[in-house]
């Protein structure tokens, strides 16, 4: 599908979410909106964040996971990253770092990215960190597809 959906939605003078479909943006659109997450501050408080099937890969999760990263991002709540299969399980450990010390973060959604079984423990043990206020939620669902193994 070559198609591509962009919609925000504004809120009371703050920016609530936005979705990405289908769009092709790939690791360069992703680094963007890493730094619009990341300098954005009061100005823009982003707490929704969807970019379905778009091309992201492993260095676009790198900047997500930065702006992930406490102090650098306090509003987002969710971000879906689902159908892009190049964010693999080195992706998913870079968002995984920003995660170790992110306090806003309730969801988490990457079914159907490539993520195998190296991705386990570095997800984990974010999600284990203190600052983290509380599981990610839905993880079977928001994991669907990916190739973790009982060892």
């Amino acid at each position: 599908m070559c198609g591509f959906v962009c919609a925000g939605v504004w809120l009371g003078g703050l920016w609530f979410g936005h979705r990405i479909w289908h769009s092709r943006i790939g690791d360069d659109g992703a680094c963007a909106l890493a730094e619009v997450l990341r300098l954005g501050g009061a100005e823009v408080q982003l707490e929704y964040l969807e970019v379905f099937d778009s091309g992201v890969g492993s260095r676009g999760c790198r900047a997500l996971g930065v702006s992930l990263m406490v102090g650098a991002n306090k509003s987002l709540q969710t971000l879906r990253l689902d159908y892009n299969d190049q964010v693999g399980s080195e992706g998913c450990v870079n968002i995984a770092r920003g995660l170790r010390s992110n306090v806003s973060l309730k969801q988490l959604h990457l079914p159907y990215c490539d993520i195998g079984p190296s991705a386990g423990q570095p997800l984990g043990e974010a999600l284990a960190f203190p600052q983290v206020q509380g599981p990610v939620q839905g993880a079977q669902e928001a994991l669907a597809g990916s190739r973790f193994g009982c060892s």
